[in-house]
């Protein structure tokens, strides 16, 4: 075992790092019907898989790379148990449809709108993602929802988004046209929130 690297995790904020990828997980899951409250296909609770994805990191720090957040590796560890979850025969009642999904953007968005989002760069970066996250061309794709899950984490690089999520690069490329297509839209509605009424 790579002591240094042993180190390195030890030193981490694991109370920060675990709510953050649990937030994440939260999101993910919706895609497939399921929630917090979910008991999922072999008896798991969506926090088990969290608390799974670093016990996978303590069990081999050699494995960890450094010049990618924690939480991005951890979300997509979560992300390939969640979708080998929902491959199973067992999964089938529980996976989700439009309703669900659009019920579960409505909360994520609803979380966001309960913070002063407005005061903050971060907030506004948030809100944006959220509502990419439901725009038609992306939502449901699990492949621009890795490539958001990049961008949440300060991956912007199309090759270092190729290397995380490990996609094609020219998939990336392509990825990040059809997610640049729909900026107009989502700055329209981003500066239609910011109004104030004058009631």
């Amino acid at each position: 075992m790579d002591k240094e690297s042993l180190a390195q995790l030890r030193d981490q904020d694991w109370n920060a790092i675990f709510i953050r990828t649990f937030k994440t997980a939260r999101i993910l899951a919706t895609r497939y019907g399921w929630n917090e409250n979910s008991s999922l296909p072999g008896g798991q609770m969506l926090e088990d898989l969290v608390i799974d994805a670093i016990n996978e990191l303590w069990e081999s720090p050699d494995k960890v790379r450094h010049d990618i957040k924690i939480t991005t590796q951890l979300a997509n560890i979560v992300r390939r148990e969640l979708w080998n979850l929902s491959q199973r025969s067992d999964s089938s009642d529980k996976r989700c449809d439009e309703v669900a999904l659009a019920r579960a953007d409505e909360l994520a968005l609803a979380d966001a709108d309960e913070r002063d989002y407005r005061t903050t760069i971060d907030d506004l970066f948030e809100k944006t993602i959220l509502l990419l996250r439901q725009h038609p061309k992306i939502k449901g794709k699990e492949e621009h929802e890795l490539v958001l899950m990049a961008f949440e984490e300060g991956v912007l690089k199309p090759r270092d988004v190729s290397e995380l999520t490990e996609l094609p690069i020219e998939r990336i490329y392509q990825i990040m046209r059809e997610i640049q297509s729909t900026y107009p839209s989502i700055a329209e509605r981003l500066a239609k929130a910011e109004v104030p009424t004058n009631e």
